[in-house]
């Protein structure tokens, strides 16, 4: 893990800046190109309480499981912060990527597409 945010799925770890070819073979698999990582937790960078947290976690989770994405739930983990819980879905386009951003009241998220760098993309107004 280097000096910045790791997500974690499962073995899966993604580093923004970095390419991912676990990551990019099950996105093969499927045939998607695009992913996102997500949390629903602090919203507008502000720390929230936990339980705060996680009932905002338990609509992002219900929420995902009525689509048909494909997704995993993990976690980001940055030295010296507590750890937020995340999504990485696949599949998803940039544009719904947004509009779910914005929904959860984030204000950047993860993504990428295969073969390409992990990156962040903070949201405007």
């Amino acid at each position: 893990m280097s000096g910045g945010i790791t997500y974690i799925f499962d073995e899966l770890e993604i580093e923004i800046g970095q390419t991912h070819p676990e990551l990019d073979r099950w996105l093969d698999k499927y045939q998607l190109t695009r992913w996102l990582i997500l949390t629903a937790e602090n919203p507008n960078g502000e720390e929230f309480p936990g339980f705060v947290n996680k009932q905002r976690t338990g609509v992002l989770r219900s929420e995902l499981g009525e689509t048909d994405y494909q997704h995993l739930e993990g976690k980001a983990v940055m030295l010296g912060y507590p750890e937020e819980k995340s999504f990485l879905i696949l599949g998803i386009s940039l544009e719904d990527s947004v509009r779910l951003a914005q929904k959860y009241d984030q204000v950047a998220i993860v993504t990428g597409e295969i073969g390409q760098f992990a990156e962040v993309l903070r949201l405007e107004d």
